[in-house]
């Protein structure tokens, strides 16, 4: 596994038929990104210039249709982050503070 995947069992909880499922979400969506830019527009980047990424557009295990949608790299790899980040920072475990003042207070 490359170092994104590492520690994944995201690939082995995928339908056997995901190959097929692939390829039916690509014709459907015009092998076109879904995203939404700022202004409001979609992103414009398709294949084969851009190659898309099938993405489950509300996080887990949904693989129907209507959860499944292309992103181009960029979007798919910055939502992926963000809740990769999301996820890691919600199983940190909060430390409380001490009593007494903060050790940067003078005086």
């Amino acid at each position: 596994m490359s170092g994104k995947w590492k520690g994944s069992d995201r690939r082995s909880r995928l339908p056997a038929d995901w190959p097929a499922i692939v390829q039916r979400i690509k014709r459907r969506d015009q092998a076109r990104c879904v995203a939404r830019l700022p202004s409001g527009g979609r992103c414009p980047r398709r294949e084969p210039q851009f190659p898309v990424q099938i993405d489950h557009l509300i996080p887990g295990d949904d693989h129907r249709d209507v959860n499944l949608g292309c992103k181009c790299e960029a979007h798919h790899g910055a939502k992926s982050s963000k809740e990769g980040t999301d996820a890691r920072w919600g199983k940190k475990k909060i430390t409380p503070r001490t009593e007494g003042p903060h050790p940067g207070r003078v005086g």
